[in-house]
């Protein structure tokens, strides 16, 4: 389990991380709304082979939960 809480870093950790998701089954992530577009997150996500939800989306958070 690869749990990211980063106050809107999220695209640098994803983008710099390809080894470590390459190792990873399933991915919590925090995903600040008003640093980065979720939309962004996904796709990287989905380019991994995860499938994903989203949960508790507010004005500027939404919570990712993705696996394989």
């Amino acid at each position: 389990l690869l749990k990211i809480d980063i106050e809107g870093s999220e695209l640098v950790a994803l983008r710099g991380g390809n080894r470590a998701l390459a190792r990873t089954r399933q991915v919590m992530l925090e995903i600040h709304k008003l640093a980065v577009d979720p939309r962004e997150i996904v796709s990287i996500i989905e380019a991994q082979g995860f499938h994903y939800k989203l949960y508790a989306e507010t004005f500027h958070i939404v919570l990712l939960y993705a696996w394989r």
